[in-house]
């Protein structure tokens, strides 16, 4: 797959999991729901996640911790078996995974990412089931309901769009009441420069740019 996204699901998110716990979860469950087994090591989870191997483990232990999986050694100590416990995937994230490797956002903003992606994401397909791909993708929301369904507060949404478009991930082109209008840049042109409509009439005179799971055990 050229541009692989991660399937992030919104259960663990609602249960106030730690965000690297979860990321590593999603990568260990859509390798062991492709094959019905994995077998993979902590040095090739770092390299797909761009994590330290020492978090990596760390989020191991938290997820063997919360039972989410369970790890047993191969003979010989070659590696080890994990089974992925199945949760609730009927709501989830998608983040591309080429973002998540960046590692220039805070793991709140990834978050945050990964809602309005699927949001874009969806709005595509609806616009190519009208044969209407040239219409604009603009994502229309508020900061209210970005908050409801990642479990956070509005001020805590509002923190991580305005790092968003600072890092240029976004452009918001306007803020209308308590909602906003949104443009995602495409992955391949992630963290280049963009100047949002909403900036330009703000500062015309300014030519600068910008743009029951989760219980732990004791």
């Amino acid at each position: 797959m050229k541009n692989p996204n991660l399937k992030i699901p919104l259960v663990l998110i609602n249960n106030s999991l730690p965000i690297l716990v979860i990321l590593v979860y999603s990568e260990l469950n859509g390798l062991y729901s492709k094959n019905n087994q994995c077998y993979i090591t902590d040095k090739e989870l770092s390299r797909r996640l761009n994590r330290s191997i020492s978090s990596i483990q760390r989020a191991m232990h938290e997820l063997r911790n919360y039972d989410l999986i369970q790890t047993k050694q191969k003979p010989n100590y070659k590696g080890r078996f994990i089974t992925v416990t199945p949760v609730d995937m009927n709501k989830f994230l998608l983040i591309p995974v080429k973002v998540i490797r960046n590692k220039d956002l805070s793991l709140g903003a990834l978050l945050v990412y990964g809602s309005l992606y699927s949001r874009y994401k969806k709005k595509v397909k609806e616009y190519a089931d009208k044969h209407k791909e040239d219409a604009p993708l603009i994502i229309s929301v508020t900061n209210q309901e970005i908050a409801n369904e990642l479990g956070k507060t509005a001020r805590f949404i509002r923190k991580k769009i305005k790092e968003l478009a600072q890092k240029n991930y976004i452009a918001i082109n306007s803020i209308k009441g308590v909602g906003i209008e949104i443009s995602l840049l495409t992955t391949e042109k992630v963290g280049t420069k963009c100047v949002s409509t909403y900036e330009q009439n703000e500062h015309p005179h300014r030519n600068k740019m910008r743009i029951h799971i989760g219980t732990k055990r004791a």
